[in-house]
């Protein structure tokens, strides 16, 4: 029974780990990629630059 328990928990570690890993850092940097291509594949306006429109674009998804 605790060998069960044992293999319940390095389970449930391994599965948080994994959540917080993809959430801190692999989320953000897809979101970053996305906002980059977005802004730099644009021609800028003449009021707002590029560096404006990619951070609108982190701002409008969470990312300050």
């Amino acid at each position: 029974m605790s060998k069960k328990i044992l293999y319940i928990t390095i389970f449930i570690l391994v599965l948080i780990l994994g959540f917080v890993f993809y959430w801190y850092s692999y989320r953000l940097e897809q979101i970053r990629k996305e906002c980059y291509k977005e802004a730099y594949n644009k021609p800028a306006f003449r009021f707002v630059s590029n560096e404006d429109l990619y951070k609108q674009c982190l701002l409008s998804k969470g990312i300050k």
